[in-house]
């Protein structure tokens, strides 16, 4: 398990991505799995959007799903079970407020 800590990142529905450009594709970060919301570390060229100021991305490795588990709870952002068979990501990942 490891943090990645983000004073801002931005979020929009899945249905925005044929209207993100190029350089903010580039920031992406994740897919969240609560209701397909995408991550950016810039700022989205797009009308709506939301900011997450000082936020924590846990990402677990595929042999610590019993940990992703126990770091479930309503009070997070966003969780992501998405890539956990991506090539080249195989990781959970937890987004929550950075307390």
């Amino acid at each position: 398990m490891h943090n990645i800590y983000f004073d801002k990142l931005y979020s929009t529905e899945a249905g925005e991505l044929d209207f993100i450009d190029d350089d903010i594709l580039r920031s992406f970060v994740f897919q969240g799995s609560k209701n397909w919301d995408l991550y950016f570390s810039k700022k989205p060229n797009i009308e709506f959007f939301e900011i997450h100021s000082n936020v924590k991305l846990t990402a677990f490795n595929l042999n610590e799903e019993n940990e992703f588990k126990k770091h479930l709870h309503k009070d997070i952002i966003d969780y992501s079970i998405e890539h956990v068979h991506e090539e080249g990501v195989n990781s959970y990942y937890i987004l929550e407020e950075n307390a």
